[in-house]
């Protein structure tokens, strides 16, 4: 299915170093992103759509077999990164200048239902309040038919400057069309 069909009025967000594996090497990080490694065997978000208007994110991802627990069903550590992932990203977008503009700080989870290993679900988040430098937020892990997996209640914290002062932390969003991207693609 087409995936703006599912997401509406969202557009796609896109950081580059959850798709450009060799920029992320020469521009300081250490390793692979735990969310969104495309390689990744664990937890990975295939894509998030971000809808201004409604304040929310909202996720497509996939839980391999990196992600395993008990046989054949997923950690819930993994269900609470995924919640965390979320909660960082709303604050970047909602309100942020800088991909890096922010910090997750709370992340209440309840998890309802195990995930097989081999789900590919729907998360969805979105900003509940805003109080000074805090920024509540809700999400919910979903599958077909609104089954709920798992809830969270989250807090971030913006601004908080995440990124040293260079141009990978200089970054800014900006739109293009249905994406919402980080400057540093360099993009005509």
């Amino acid at each position: 299915m087409h995936l703006k069909r599912l997401f509406g009025s969202g557009r796609r967000v896109l950081l580059r170093e959850w798709e450009d594996v060799e920029w992320r090497k020469g521009n300081g990080w250490k390793g692979t992103d735990l969310i969104h490694d495309p390689t990744g065997k664990g937890v990975c978000v295939r894509a998030y759509f971000w809808d201004k208007g409604g304040k929310t994110l909202t996720g497509i991802v996939e839980f391999g077999p990196g992600a395993e627990s008990h046989r054949g069903l997923c950690h819930g550590g993994a269900m609470t990164s995924l919640f965390d992932d979320l909660a960082g990203h709303i604050v970047f977008i909602d309100g942020g200048e800088s991909p890096w503009d922010g910090a997750t700080v709370q992340v209440n989870c309840s998890l309802v239902k195990p995930i097989p290993v081999g789900a590919v679900l729907t998360i969805v988040g979105r900003v509940t309040g805003r109080e000074r430098k805090k920024v509540n937020m809700s999400a919910e892990i979903m599958g077909e038919g609104g089954v709920v997996y798992a809830k969270m209640e989250g807090m971030s914290i913006q601004p908080v400057k995440m990124g040293a002062d260079d141009a990978v932390g200089r970054r800014t969003w900006v739109e293009r069309g249905d994406v919402l991207l980080d400057s540093g693609w360099n993009l005509p």
